[in-house]
C-alpha cells in the first residue's frame, strides 16, 4: 500500500502472501520483502522484478548501487543485481536483522550469536565476531558499530581494529533496532523502559518507562521516537524529557518514521497516523 501524504490517496497491490519485512524506497522504486520468500521491486504499481529466496524473508533488504542484499529465515544472505543472484552466503542461523553495509563490509547479525563481516562484492568472510544472537540491525556512527542482542547487550565495536570498545548488559530482551544521535544511544526493550547511553562510554545517562517495545527506534532533529506495544508514540529530548505523546493506537511493530514537522505510525492492525510534531 501506498499513500499520497498530500491528498490521502491511496494505493494498493496485492501479493500472494504477507508483507512480514519494512518496505524501502531507493532509487524510484520500493523493495518488498514477503513471507513466500521473495522480494519484490515495484516502480509505482508496476512490478519491475523479484527473487526468491530459500524462507520468509522478515528484514528490510538493503540496497547498495545496483545491489539488493536479502536475509532469509533460512539463514542465508543473498546478493542479487535486479533478479540476477550474484552471491549467497550461509549463517548458522535465521537472518531476522536487516543486513549494514559500513566501512565497506556488509555486516550480518544472526541468531546463531555471530555478527559476520563480508565483502560486499562475493559474499567472502572477512572475520566475524561472537556477539549472541541478534534480531536488529547494528547501526554505524562515526567509525563504530552499535550491536543490539537478542539477550539484552548492547556492544560499541570498531570494525577495522575489531575492538569492543564498550558493551552494556540490559535487563530485558531488545527486538528492535537501536538509534544513534551526537551524544546518544538509545535503545529499548521488552522490559518496557528507553535507555540513553553515553555514545563514548556506554554509560547510562537517563531512562524512562515507556512500555514493552519491538519496533525500532527512529532519531531526528535532536528526538528519539518510539512506538510500543502498547500503542503509545513517544518523542522524547536528549535530557530525556517528553515532547510528544499520542496512545490508542493498538500494538506498533514497526519504527516510527520522521518528517519534517511530523512523524508517521503504522500499527498492527494496518493504521496509518500521522501526527504533526513540529
Amino acid at each position: 500500500m501506498a499513500v499520497d501524504l498530500l491528498t490521502g490517496e491511496v494505493a494498493r497491490v496485492a501479493l500472494p502472501d504477507e508483507v512480514t519485512a519494512p518496505p524501502v524506497v531507493r532509487k524510484g522504486g520500493v523493495y518488498v520483502g514477503a513471507w513466500d520468500g521473495r522480494v519484490r521491486r515495484f516502480r509505482g504499481q508496476s512490478l519491475e522484478w523479484s527473487a526468491e529466496t530459500g524462507a520468509e524473508v522478515t528484514a528490510a533488504c538493503l540496497v547498495v548501487g545496483g545491489r539488493v542484499y536479502v536475509g532469509s529465515r533460512d539463514g542465508t544472505l543473498y546478493a542479487y543485481e535486479k533478479d540476477r543472484l550474484l552471491f549467497r552466503f550461509r549463517a548458522g542461523g535465521h537472518l531476522s536483522a536487516s543486513p549494514t553495509f559500513y566501512r565497506g563490509m556488509v555486516f550480518v547479525g544472526s541468531e546463531d550469536g555471530w555478527l559476520y563481516a563480508l565483502d560486499p562484492e562475493d559474499g567472502g568472510v572477512r572475520y566475524k565476531v561472537r556477539t549472541g544472537p541478534v534480531h536488529a540491525p547494528v547501526a554505524g556512527y562515526k567509525g563504530v558499530l552499535y550491536i543490539p542482542t537478542w539477550q539484552g547487550e548492547v556492544y560499541a565495536f570498531d570494525p577495522l581494529s575489531r575492538e569492543t570498545l564498550w558493551s552494556v548488559a540490559l535487563e530485558g530482551e531488545v527486538w528492535g533496532g537501536l538509534a544513534v544521535g551526537e551524544e546518544h544511544v538509545y535503545v529499548a526493550g521488552w522490559d518496557g523502559v528507553l535507555r540513553a547511553l553515553d555514545r563514548l562510554t556506554g554509560e547510562e545517562v537517563w531512562s524512562l518507562e515507556v512500555g514493552k517495545t519491538t519496533a525500532g527506534l527512529a532519531y531526528a532533529q535532536g528526538h528519539v521516537y518510539a512506538a510500543t506495544e502498547e500503542g503509545r508514540l513517544l518523542a522524547v529530548d536528549r535530557r530525556g524529557q517528553v515532547v510528544f505523546e499520542a496512545s490508542g493506537l493498538g500494538p506498533v511493530q514497526v519504527p516510527p518514521l520522521p518528517l519534517p514537522e511530523e512523524v508517521l505510525v503504522v500499527s498492527l492492525s494496518g493504521r496509518l497516523y500521522r501526527f504533526g510534531v513540529g
